[in-house]
This record gives structure tokens, C-alpha cells and sequence, in this order.
């Protein structure tokens, strides 16, 4: 039990490691730590935890100019989606940002689709906030959440 908790921080460690590299340009870096994280969620059964480093190596090959590779990191997720959901990620968020930014990348019209998923789930959780003030930070101090309603907000004015 005691290894499981300890390899299950290191996933959790390379995913972010991974973040910070592809943040500041570091991809093959990057690209070795989303594998590793993977490789140990994979190994620990962790289907659900999986899919973040899953969306980091997805992004990590966008940054790359490989849509291909990216896309089929992307399909993998859409799959677990489809039977499964998010429950067991950290970051539900920035998973679904990185799906839809691929997917209007390529482009494929699945994009507004995982736009919409993210911005209800964004939705449902600002609605669990009272607090105006943390309502407000939630939203405009979380990078990931403005980007998500910055998004939807310019997709739905373009409909």
C-alpha cells in the first residue's frame, strides 16, 4: 500500500514536472515526464488519472506541430469519455481546454462539443461557490478557467 501511495505521487509529480516543462518550452523534457506519469497511472490501474498526462503529452505534441500524435492522444481521452468520466483527475478543466484546443485545431467538429462540457462543468462548480469574491477568483484568477469561458464566450457570439 505504501509503494502505491508513493508511485502514485510520483505520477502526480511527473504531470506537473511535465506542465512546467511544456510551459516553458522544454518539450522532449516535457514529453519524457507525461510518459513517465503515464506509464506509473497505467501500471497502477489508474484509468481515469491517466488521461492528464495523456493531455499533456497531447498538448506537448500540438506545441510540437504534430497534430497527428496529438489527435491520437485526444481520440483516447474522447473514448474514456465516452464510457467514463472524470471522476479520479486533479485537473478536469485543463483536460478538456487541451481536447477542444486540438480538436479546433484539426479542425474536427467534436471541438464545440467538449467547449460545451467544459463550460457547463466550469458552470456547476462556480454555482457551488456563495462567496462572491472567491466566485470571482475562481474565475479570473485560474488561467484555465478564463480561458474556457474567454472561449465560449467567442464561439458562441460566432454562432
Amino acid at each position: 500500500a505504501q509503494e502505491v501511495g508513493v508511485r502514485n505521487i510520483a505520477a502526480e509529480a511527473f504531470t506537473l514536472i511535465g506542465r512546467i516543462q511544456a510551459e516553458t518550452g522544454d518539450l522532449p523534457k516535457a514529453k519524457s515526464a507525461f510518459k513517465k506519469a503515464l506509464t506509473i497511472r497505467q501500471e497502477l490501474g489508474q484509468i481515469s488519472a491517466a488521461m492528464e498526462p495523456l493531455a499533456g503529452l497531447a498538448a506537448t505534441a500540438r506545441l510540437e506541430g504534430d497534430l497527428s500524435s496529438a489527435q491520437l492522444y485526444v481520440e483516447q481521452i474522447i473514448n474514456h469519455l465516452e464510457t467514463l468520466n472524470l471522476a479520479g483527475t486533479k485537473d478536469p478543466f485543463r483536460l478538456l481546454l487541451t481536447c477542444y484546443q486540438i480538436l479546433a485545431a484539426l479542425p474536427d467538429s467534436r471541438d464545440l462539443e467538449i467547449l460545451a462540457a467544459a463550460n457547463n462543468r466550469l458552470q456547476f462548480r462556480l454555482s457551488h461557490i456563495s462567496d462572491p469574491r472567491l466566485k470571482n477568483s475562481f474565475m479570473e484568477n485560474v488561467q484555465v478557467n478564463r480561458e474556457i469561458r474567454d472561449e465560449y464566450k467567442k464561439r458562441m457570439s460566432a454562432v
